[in-house]
Protein backbone atom coordinates (compact mmCIF):
# COMPACT_ATOMS: atom_id res chain seq x y z
CA UNK A 1 0.00 0.00 0.00
CA UNK A 2 0.96 3.38 -0.90
CA UNK A 3 0.51 6.75 0.50
CA UNK A 4 -1.00 9.64 -1.14
CA UNK A 5 -2.55 13.23 -0.20
CA UNK A 6 -5.63 13.07 2.03
CA UNK A 7 -8.09 15.16 0.61
CA UNK A 8 -8.98 16.97 3.66
CA UNK A 9 -5.48 17.73 5.46
CA UNK A 10 -3.65 17.10 2.77
CA UNK A 11 -0.70 15.70 3.96
CA UNK A 12 0.74 12.46 2.70
CA UNK A 13 -0.80 10.09 4.95
CA UNK A 14 -4.38 8.88 3.62
CA UNK A 15 -4.48 4.63 2.96
CA UNK A 16 -6.91 2.21 1.88
CA UNK A 17 -6.95 -1.12 3.61
CA UNK A 18 -9.64 -3.93 2.43
CA UNK A 19 -11.42 -6.47 4.24
CA UNK A 20 -11.73 -10.33 3.55
CA UNK A 21 -14.70 -9.71 0.80
CA UNK A 22 -14.18 -7.87 -1.99
CA UNK A 23 -17.36 -6.86 -3.02
CA UNK A 24 -17.35 -4.55 -0.02
CA UNK A 25 -15.72 -0.76 -0.75
CA UNK A 26 -12.83 0.12 -0.30
CA UNK A 27 -11.64 2.05 3.47
CA UNK A 28 -9.32 4.65 3.01
CA UNK A 29 -8.00 6.64 6.02
CA UNK A 30 -5.47 9.38 7.55
CA UNK A 31 -2.88 8.64 9.37
CA UNK A 32 -2.15 12.21 10.59
CA UNK A 33 -6.08 13.94 10.94
CA UNK A 34 -8.22 10.71 11.14
CA UNK A 35 -10.22 11.38 8.22
CA UNK A 36 -12.04 8.41 7.02
CA UNK A 37 -14.12 8.02 3.23
CA UNK A 38 -15.38 4.83 1.50
CA UNK A 39 -14.31 4.60 -2.49
CA UNK A 40 -16.54 2.33 -4.71
CA UNK A 41 -13.42 0.93 -6.98
CA UNK A 42 -16.21 0.12 -9.94
CA UNK A 43 -16.84 3.95 -10.31
CA UNK A 44 -13.46 4.76 -11.06
CA UNK A 45 -12.64 6.98 -13.76
CA UNK A 46 -9.51 8.94 -15.46
CA UNK A 47 -9.40 11.86 -14.13
CA UNK A 48 -9.58 15.34 -15.57
CA UNK A 49 -6.59 16.81 -14.93
CA UNK A 50 -3.46 13.88 -15.32
CA UNK A 51 -5.42 11.38 -17.55
CA UNK A 52 -4.53 8.63 -15.10
CA UNK A 53 -7.71 6.10 -14.24
CA UNK A 54 -7.37 7.24 -10.24
CA UNK A 55 -9.88 9.47 -9.58
CA UNK A 56 -12.00 7.40 -7.27
CA UNK A 57 -15.78 8.30 -6.12
CA UNK A 58 -15.26 8.65 -2.38
CA UNK A 59 -18.29 9.08 0.48
CA UNK A 60 -17.99 10.24 3.89
CA UNK A 61 -20.55 11.68 6.59
CA UNK A 62 -21.12 14.59 4.68
CA UNK A 63 -20.48 14.17 1.08
CA UNK A 64 -19.86 12.09 -2.10
CA UNK A 65 -16.78 13.02 -4.44
CA UNK A 66 -13.80 12.58 -6.65
CA UNK A 67 -10.46 12.54 -5.49
CA UNK A 68 -7.50 11.82 -7.90
CA UNK A 69 -5.14 9.51 -5.75
CA UNK A 70 -2.38 10.74 -7.99
CA UNK A 71 -2.76 14.66 -8.86
CA UNK A 72 -4.97 15.00 -5.63
CA UNK A 73 -7.42 16.53 -7.54
CA UNK A 74 -10.88 17.23 -5.90
CA UNK A 75 -14.17 17.15 -7.37
CA UNK A 76 -17.33 17.76 -5.27
CA UNK A 77 -21.16 16.92 -6.58
CA UNK A 78 -19.74 15.41 -9.54
CA UNK A 79 -20.65 11.44 -9.44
Amino acid sequence: MSLVKCPKCTRQGFTWYAGDDQARPTNWRCHYCGYSATEDESKEALCPSCGVKTFGLLTDEAETYRHCHRCSLIQVNNT
